[in-house]
């Protein structure tokens, strides 16, 4: 009674009290959790958490741990010994028949005597995405695969881009996954519950494994950056961000320049003008691709890209043609006009003469069309205004 009312006092002034489930008390005192509750009955632990229920009974650390010193059971209050990270590893999604390519994700499976195993899996930008979708079927294979049949599991989705693209240095979302208590449970009773998604961290689950777990920039989470990180060993690996992709972008910028002359003179405008815009707008890119980078972490290094001076020297030649280049009091609307007919010549040259053009010039004029921002939209516009 002492230890309840100790609880409730301890509730009542605000100060929280960590507590243990019964399969992490059995863990600290080295039981089995059937022998817990066998000396749970028998009254021999301390007493648990008011507010526990029958089937779900919570302890407070403190307590378990002085009862485990001084019957032997443990040798140091709040000793933690850290979870062994026994698979990282790029996974495939499981056979599905109406899936033709199978994608991998990201999968860490931490482990120690005793506990639940802790399983991270992430989907990867460029890997399967339907991981909440097929979540069922990706239970069943890691703990078979993985887990040797584990009872309960703690499971943790990581979904890098689960808030918004333009949050780009945002924390990934971790979601854990229960079903049947603070867990994810494979006991048959549990089968039927539904299962519950809820909102964890990275440093929750460093708690959870007594450990750091290397991070990866959500915005460069793609299986060939995984597997990068995972060949060094521990060593940073260098990711050059290049979202817009500058470098095709320069490249493109001078062959349609150089390529123009060769045109019918109608093409040769269309060519130029496209050019000249792109050219224009290519110091707002680099500006941009450095700005958004997202932030370097211990183990990726981000690297905006940037292009050699000479590169330079080119691109600016083809902005001093000065063939986009707007007047102070054209309106957005006659700007939105301009680059609608410049597109529209662009599709028409395309359809007409695509096949007739060298196959460099075809892509490079392919390239810098969809670099074209959308004249409909007035804030891209204003975004790409090359005044």
């Amino acid at each position: 009674m002492t230890r309840i009312n100790s609880n409730l006092r301890a509730r009542a002034s605000g100060r929280s009290l960590e507590t243990l489930s019964a399969t992490e008390a059995a863990a600290v005192l080295g039981l089995s959790r059937e022998r817990l509750r066998q000396m749970a009955v028998a009254r021999e632990l301390p007493e648990r958490v008011a507010d526990s229920s029958r089937f779900r009974p919570r302890y407070v650390r403190s307590e378990i741990e002085a009862f485990g010193r001084a019957t032997g059971r443990i040798a140091l209050s709040g000793a933690v010994v850290p979870m062994r990270l026994v698979v990282e590893e790029l996974v495939l999604a499981p056979p599905d028949r109406l899936v033709e390519r199978r994608l991998p994700v990201h999968l860490r499976v931490w482990e120690r005597a005793g506990w639940p195993p802790v399983v991270v899996i992430g989907a990867l930008l460029d890997g399967d995405r339907t991981i909440q979708i097929h979540s069922e079927a990706w239970q069943e294979r890691v703990r078979e695969a993985y887990l040797g049949g584990a009872k309960e599991v703690r499971r943790v989705e990581l979904w890098p881009d689960y808030r918004t693209s333009s949050q780009r240095n945002q924390e990934p979302a971790f979601r854990e996954v229960r079903r049947g208590g603070e867990y994810l449970s494979f006991a048959r009773r549990h089968r039927r519950e539904r299962l519950v998604w809820v909102e964890s961290s990275q440093s929750a689950i460093e708690e959870w494994v007594g450990g750091a777990i290397t991070p990866i920039p959500p915005a460069v989470y793609r299986v060939g950056v995984v597997e990068r990180v995972l060949a060094a060993a521990g060593d940073p690996v260098i990711v050059e961000w290049d979202p817009w992709e500058f470098r095709p972008l320069a490249a493109a910028i001078i062959d349609a320049a150089k390529a123009a002359p060769r045109l019918l003179p109608a093409d040769r405008e269309l060519a130029l003008d496209v050019a000249c815009f792109a050219a224009c707008a290519a110091r707002l890119v680099e500006d941009r691709t450095s700005k958004w980078a997202p932030a370097s972490m211990s183990a990726v290094t981000i690297e905006p890209a940037r292009l050699a001076d000479a590169l330079w020297r080119e691109i600016e030649q083809v902005a001093a043609l000065d063939r986009m280049r707007v007047d102070e009091s054209e309106s957005l609307r006659e700007r939105a006009r301009a680059l609608r007919a410049v597109r529209d010549g662009v599709e028409r040259m395309r359809a007409e003469r695509g096949d007739e053009m060298p196959w460099r010039l075809r892509e490079s004029i392919t390239r810098l069309r969809a670099f074209l921002p959308n004249p409909g939209l007035d804030e891209e516009i204003e975004a790409f205004d090359v005044r």
